[in-house]
């Protein structure tokens, strides 16, 4: 048991380390801006790629995951281009097959709010539905909010040319993580009163389940910031004329994230139960695992959220 505790202890922190990285900018930052299609119209789609400063030993594994985004990515314009022609072929459904892919694919990489999940459900106990709740919820909203930006600047104020999220993206970020801060500090705040009020002492049970009010607020604070994958792929649909097929993308690639999400939800959910319930036979070690996790777990979204927010105020 000690050494699964190590290891799902080492694989939080490095999760978190890794979103933290990206926290200067995790949109799009200030990287030389790369022409990835032009068409007949002086219209341009860019994407700039963020600096992540990731441990050595994952390097290999991005590495994969950035170049197999990649292919995915030429692919899905390669359907695009085929959609104008044949708005609902058999283009139209790679199309949606390549996005709900590229969706699995872009959440293995470092954010996506994986570390947020992870810590939420180390201080809150859960169960499957919850980890598939918090899983699709919080990336959702996060493909949601990049679609919104893009359908508001390219429907709304008529333009297709470059989208410079640069502009906007310090304040959305700023508020998104100092409300992360504000769902840990609660969740804290939640679990000493717990242990204040001697429930465990007493009964050796756990009292901190999770709820979909919390869960709610937490997927919105934490998906707030724009998804950029999403957004240039809706916004590349746009260009080519196919703009509901993009929206109809938009769907796949949310359910293709919350694949990936729910899988470190449920893992989570599924490793914290089986150590509770061994160490639910010692007093001691019940209790050292409740504050372990659950203390652990909110002190972690406090950090998370407060080295994020550093980031984007030193930038």
């Amino acid at each position: 048991m000690k050494h699964i505790l190590i290891l799902f202890v080492a694989f939080g922190i490095l999760f978190c380390s890794c979103n933290c990285a990206e926290a200067a900018n995790p949109f799009l930052s200030k990287s030389k801006q790369k022409e990835i299609q032009k068409e007949e119209s002086e219209t341009q789609v860019v994407n700039k790629a963020p600096s992540l400063l990731i441990p050595g030993f994952l390097a290999p594994l991005l590495q994969i995951s950035n170049s197999w985004q990649k292919k995915l990515k030429r692919q899905l314009t390669i359907f695009t281009r085929d959609m104008k022609k044949n708005p609902f072929g058999k283009s139209l459904l790679l199309f949606l097959l390549f996005s709900f892919l590229y969706g699995i694919i872009h959440a293995i990489g470092p954010g996506h709010g994986k570390s947020v999940v992870i810590s939420y459900f180390l201080n809150r106990r859960g169960k499957l539905m919850h980890g598939v709740l918090m899983g699709n919820l919080i990336t959702a909203v996060h493909v949601a909010s990049g679609a919104m930006v893009v359908l508001v600047m390219a429907l709304f104020l008529n333009t297709t040319r470059l989208i410079d999220f640069d502009a906007a993206s310090p304040t959305l970020e700023a508020i998104s993580y100092s409300l992360i801060i504000l769902v840990g500090l609660y969740l804290l705040f939640h679990t000493s009163m717990e242990i204040r009020g001697g429930k465990l002492l007493s009964d050796q049970k756990e009292t901190s389940m999770a709820n979909k009010k919390e869960m709610l607020v937490t997927a919105i604070v934490t998906g707030l910031i724009p998804c950029p994958g999403a957004a240039l792929i809706l916004l590349f649909s746009i260009v080519m004329g196919v703009t509901l097929q993009g929206i109809m993308a938009m769907f796949f690639i949310a359910l293709g994230m919350g694949l990936t999400t729910t899988v470190f939800a449920l893992l989570t959910i599924g490793t914290r139960h089986s150590i509770m319930a061994t160490a639910k036979h010692n007093k001691h070690l019940f209790i050292g695992s409740y504050l372990l996790f659950s203390v652990g777990g909110a002190t972690a979204i406090i950090l998370i959220g407060s080295l994020m927010l550093a980031g984007v105020l030193q930038s």
